[in-house]
């Protein structure tokens, strides 16, 4: 996974992809995936592709270490640089990153290895996505400044933006995050997001609850994602899913229930099948399906 806070022993119970990291050199490797599905909806053609492939190349020297993600994205057609950053470990559990790297919040992951289903929850949607700067962790804390560039997600308007995030572990299978994010977007009203999160994990159980509060000074919105994954066994597991966003401003009241099945059919290659309902006020409803394989190395 991508994030540097995360309650990990949670996060990676039913997400557990098995990556090769092929050795190029003694301080050189590289990993990556491939994710291709079948989609259908409702209000729109059957699609079937490869959506995504990533190459992860991972350096690691010493007390310095780097990654570069090359990404090809079916949508838009394009390949870009999605991660690029270096970091500096200090020996004392703290590290210094500096270059393009993912935000610190949510709970869901922004790539499908490290997802329970095929697709995202509403909650993701005023979440940021990546950014470029330099950002400060210390165990399980984490502070970042940085450009505010989002992907589109929090819109940038040539600001700056300061994330904070902290995790921790409540023990008996509890743990909880909480973290925040202030945009000073230039020529617009400034704004400010607030993520937190509880996961639960008892024997083959997972459970999470996830709160996201979006403020741009014109539009605030609320959602929320409440999750269980249950895995049946060493390699398949099921997932039902329920998010909400709370549209106060021009957003909609919307709602998604997703049910997915997720399936191993090696140490490297998954299946997974998905089926949500989404609501949106004044709209028919949305059935939305896909199965999608990924291929991890």
């Amino acid at each position: 996974m991508k994030k540097q806070i995360a309650i990990a022993s949670a996060i990676l119970a039913a997400t557990s992809y098995s990556f090769a990291e092929i050795a190029l050199t003694e301080s050189l490797s590289v990993e990556g995936f491939v994710d291709m599905s079948w989609s259908d909806t409702d209000i729109s053609e059957s699609t079937l592709g490869i959506d995504q492939v990533e190459f992860d190349f991972l350096f690691s020297a010493g007390a310095v270490s780097a990654q570069v993600d090359v990404e090809y994205e079916e949508a838009g057609n394009a390949t870009e640089i999605e991660q690029a950053f270096v970091t500096y470990d200090l020996g004392n559990g703290s590290a210094f990153t500096a270059g393009r790297f993912a935000s610190q919040l949510g709970f869901e992951d922004f790539e499908p290895t490290g997802l329970y289903q095929y697709s995202n929850a509403i909650s993701t949607r005023n979440l940021p996505g990546y950014d470029q700067g330099i950002k400060y962790t210390i165990g399980s804390f984490g502070i970042a400044v940085v450009d505010g560039v989002t992907d589109g997600q929090i819109a940038d308007g040539g600001g700056y933006s300061i994330e904070v995030a902290y995790s921790t572990d409540l023990g008996n299978g509890l743990g909880a995050f909480l973290g925040g994010r202030y945009n000073s977007v230039d020529g617009d009203d400034d704004q400010f997001v607030i993520d937190a999160y509880l996961t639960y994990e008892t024997g083959a159980w997972l459970f999470a609850a996830e709160v996201v509060h979006y403020d741009d000074g014109t539009d605030v919105d609320t959602s929320a994602l409440a999750m269980a994954n249950y895995s049946y066994s060493d390699a398949a597991s099921v997932t039902a899913r329920y998010s909400v966003e709370d549209g106060n401003g021009v957003v909609d009241n919307t709602s998604k229930i997703t049910l997915a099945h997720n399936y191993a059919l090696a140490d490297n290659l998954a299946l997974i099948a998905e089926v949500s309902s989404v609501d949106v006020d004044g709209l028919d409803e949305d059935v939305q399906s896909a199965v999608e394989l990924l291929f991890t190395f």
